[in-house]
């Protein structure tokens, strides 16, 4: 007799495992914050260090949820060591750092959470993954907002120059 095979789903994706997961994500956040405190010393204005200021808020949220969760699955909270966060050398390299860094963090929180039973688990990963999505695009914004995009590296070998805007031809 054959055994009938179920169609295969998100939660058959390779996951790490769950524990080590909530570790990292704890990590990451605790970076985070400290990494944004540099940010907001160096923001040029006031409109920018507020949302900032609100990012790191949302950072410090997910700690506390990626510990809650993991405390409630382990019994205990996760220890994390004192992050170590260089001072970005300039403003413009902290914002293209934090947006590489925030869309990184959205594809581990999206991958933990399809790979996820756990509804605690989910709602941990889906909460971080969504805001992680807002604050690249707010870095984003500031990236543009301050050019930062001068001399920014595409690929391999590729720079992206601006060209000034008296050469610039209009149609």
């Amino acid at each position: 007799m054959s055994r009938r095979r179920r169609c295969p789903s998100y939660e058959d994706a390779m996951c790490p495992r769950t524990r080590e997961a909530l570790e990292e994500a704890i990590r990451g956040e605790a970076e985070a914050i400290r990494f944004y405190g540099h940010l907001i010393e160096m923001a040029p204005d006031q409109f920018q260090k507020d949302v900032i200021i609100g990012i790191r808020n949302d950072e410090a949220r997910h700690l506390n949820n990626f510990q809650a969760v993991y405390c409630r699955l382990m019994g205990c909270t996760y220890d994390y060591p004192e992050p170590h966060v260089r001072r970005p050398k300039n403003y413009c390299q902290g914002l293209i750092d934090a947006f590489n860094d925030e869309q990184e963090a959205y594809e581990f929180y999206k991958a933990n959470y399809f790979c996820n039973r756990d509804p605690w688990v989910k709602k941990a990963f889906l909460d971080a993954m969504l805001d992680e999505s807002e604050h690249a695009q707010w870095f984003n914004n500031f990236i543009v907002r301050n050019g930062c995009f001068r001399g920014f590296k595409l690929g391999v070998g590729e720079t992206f120059e601006e060209e000034p805007a008296s050469e610039v031809l209009l149609d």
